[in-house]
C-alpha cells in the first residue's frame, strides 16, 4: 500500500510508514484481547485515513493480524494500560507513539515515558477485537 494514497499532508512519508508499522502491532495486540487506549493522535490520524477505504483497510488489518479490527469510541484520561503488553512483545514504545496529528512530537511526554516507563494521557478511541466478517 503506497503512502501517497493517504492524504495526511502534515505528516512526512517516514512518519506515515512508522505509524502504519505501529498500527499493525496495535492491531495484533487488540486481536489477542489487549485493551488499547489510542493516545497517539498521529497514529490515530493514519488509522482514520486508512479506514476511509474499506478494501485497503481490510487488507491492512488482515495482513497485520489476520482479523478485521474495528474502531470503537472510548474516551478517557489516565494511565495507559497496554504498555506492559506492548513492551513484553515488542520492547519500548518508539517515539512515533508520541507523534501528534500536527506532525510534531510531544517531546515532554516521550521523555517522561523514557524515564518512568509510564504514559498518562487522554484518548478518544480504541480498537475493537470482536470478530468482523471479511469479504469473500
Amino acid at each position: 500500500m503506497a503512502t501517497e494514497q493517504l492524504h495526511l499532508p502534515q505528516l512526512t512519508e517516514d512518519q506515515i510508514q512508522e505509524a502504519k508499522v505501529e498500527l499493525g502491532k496495535m492491531f495484533r495486540l487488540a486481536a489477542e484481547g489487549v485493551h488499547i487506549e489510542m493516545f497517539s493522535t498521529g497514529i490515530d490520524a493514519v488509522w482514520h485515513e486508512l479506514s476511509r477505504d474499506p478494501i485497503r483497510y481490510e487488507d491492512f488489518c488482515l495482513a497485520s493480524c489476520g482479523a478485521i479490527i474495528g474502531h470503537g469510541e472510548s474516551s478517557g484520561r489516565g494511565h495507559i494500560t497496554f504498555i506492559k503488553a506492548y513492551e513484553e512483545k515488542y520492547g519500548k514504545l518508539p517515539k512515533i507513539w508520541f507523534l501528534q496529528r500536527s506532525g510534531q512530537y510531544d517531546e515532554e511526554r516521550y521523555r517522561r515515558y523514557m524515564d518512568t516507563g509510564e504514559v498518562t494521557s487522554g484518548w478518544d478511541c480504541t480498537p475493537t477485537h470482536a470478530c468482523m466478517p471479511v469479504r469473500v
